[in-house]
């Protein structure tokens, strides 16, 4: 969207080399890991440099917290310029605009892509989950970004709060192979984030640390009764 903007209005745009292999950081500098944040910086600054013809030209960024955390950690050669100020100074005086809007949704501030690679086969870049391979390839991605997402949310609160465990919903388990199971349910759990699942056939037990039975009585009241507790993992 922003380079069809920006072509629109008339401008040319200069890519860095090499971009998919740069990050201004910010996710290393989250976490803790300074001598990676500040690697990926630095090689980042480099190669916008070179593309920049050593700050010649300014360097737009498309996500604000990138601008930013690149504001703080670059030197003063390089001229960054924020995606919402560069939008509303340079890009939109140059543009006619045929229709408004009345109301705005967050989807149309941004577009969003999937790729995954998975043994030895990449789907490229899609714009629709259900293009990324087998149904259960499709539930294991939505998977782990709405974990990711709700990480987000937990370090934000976390901040406040101390760290604290999330239960979370996740459906259709049974779609997922059990190695991917055992994979998606470790990687919420490393991040303090515990999922509580359904499925009406049978799972490894030892890969869960509960595991209830719900059945119905004479009065159709659900009652829950836990069958096993694996204290490994408890």
């Amino acid at each position: 969207l922003t380079h069809r903007l920006l072509v629109r209005a008339g401008f040319t745009i200069i890519y860095p080399e090499d971009m998919d292999t740069h990050c201004c950081g910010m996710p290393f500098s989250s976490k803790g890991f300074a001598e990676a944040n500040h690697s990926q910086s630095e090689a980042l600054e480099t190669s916008l440099l070179k593309a920049s013809e050593n700050g010649k030209y300014p360097v737009l960024y498309d996500m604000s917290p990138c601008f930013y955390h690149s504001k703080e950690e670059f030197s003063k050669k390089l001229k960054i310029v924020d995606p919402i100020e560069f939008m509303l100074d340079y890009v939109m005086p140059q543009l006619s605009v045929k229709s408004k809007k009345d109301s705005i949704a967050l989807s149309d501030s941004f577009e969003l892509k999937f790729r995954v690679e998975e043994n030895q086969n990449d789907t490229g870049w899609v714009e629709k989950l259900s293009n990324v391979g087998s149904e259960g390839t499709d539930v294991l991605v939505k998977a782990m970004i709405n974990i990711m997402l709700l990480n987000v949310f937990k370090e934000g609160a976390s901040k406040r709060f101390k760290d604290f465990r999330l239960h979370c919903m996740m459906d259709e388990i049974g779609k997922l192979h059990p190695n991917n199971v055992k994979g998606i349910l470790q990687f919420a759990n490393d991040r303090n984030i515990l999922l509580i699942n359904g499925s009406p056939t049978e799972t490894n037990a030892l890969d869960y640390r509960h595991i209830y039975k719900l059945e119905k009585d004479a009065n159709r009241f659900t009652k829950i009764k836990r069958i096993i507790t694996n204290y490994a993992q408890a």
